[in-house]
């Protein structure tokens, strides 16, 4: 005869269930009693007001947001995200770092092609994804697509203004001069316009679009 299986929920409302038994010697789930044997645990509901998970609250805990909803405050925060590019920035200005960041890419993607089995199921979804978006069309004109592509300019383009990024992809598409090379020669082109209309009041980008157009 097989005897019925008898459950409770975990006392410190952490939503797991515990299977009650005559040995049993604590009203805690398992991970629950773990935490409780080293610190004290507080649960607590998340901030978020769409949100009903709970977290365990321990001292040095800041946010009063669930893991998941803390993940998403840090990845939409604008100044975390300013602070983190400019982070960013100041290190690959570094050649030696560059340099370094260069190679250690360049030599994990070819231990990556070398991993036959890995490639396999790469290719193999690949494979799938596309079977999956056979037979779709999406206009250019796609509300989605066209917003998409606006962030990716702003995201790439931010630094120049509207007027020169004709002048800086001209540039950057020439044999042999880089991304940062581009820049800095467009960079330098608005700063001798700029001495140059205090000068003469001329706007030498404005005549530049009116030649090309």
């Amino acid at each position: 005869m097989t005897r019925k299986r008898v459950t409770a929920p975990c006392a410190s409302n952490c939503g797991r269930e515990i299977v009650l038994r005559p040995d049993r010697r604590t009203d805690l789930c398992h991970p629950c009693a773990m935490a409780r044997g080293r610190k004290p645990v507080e649960m607590r509901a998340c901030a978020k007001p769409d949100c009903k998970n709970s977290f365990r609250m321990y001292p040095g805990r800041k946010s009063p947001y669930c893991k998941p909803c803390t993940a998403s405050a840090i990845a939409t925060s604008p100044s975390r995200n300013a602070a983190m590019s400019a982070t960013l920035r100041a290190r690959h200005s570094d050649p030696d770092f560059a340099a370094r960041h260069r190679a250690r890419t360049a030599q994990a993607g070819r231990t990556k092609r070398q991993n036959e089995a890995l490639m396999a199921r790469l290719r193999e979804s690949g494979r799938r994804l596309g079977m999956s978006a056979k037979g779709r069309t999406y206009p250019p004109d796609m509300p989605s697509r066209r917003a998409g592509t606006r962030k990716m300019v702003e995201t790439k383009l931010g630094w120049c203004p509207i007027e020169y990024r004709a002048e800086y992809r001209r540039i950057a598409r020439m044999t042999g001069i880089d991304a940062a090379a581009a820049r800095k020669m467009v960079e330098e082109m608005i700063a001798a316009d700029a001495r140059h209309y205090e000068r003469t009041g001329e706007l030498r980008q404005s005549a530049r679009l009116e030649a090309r157009s």
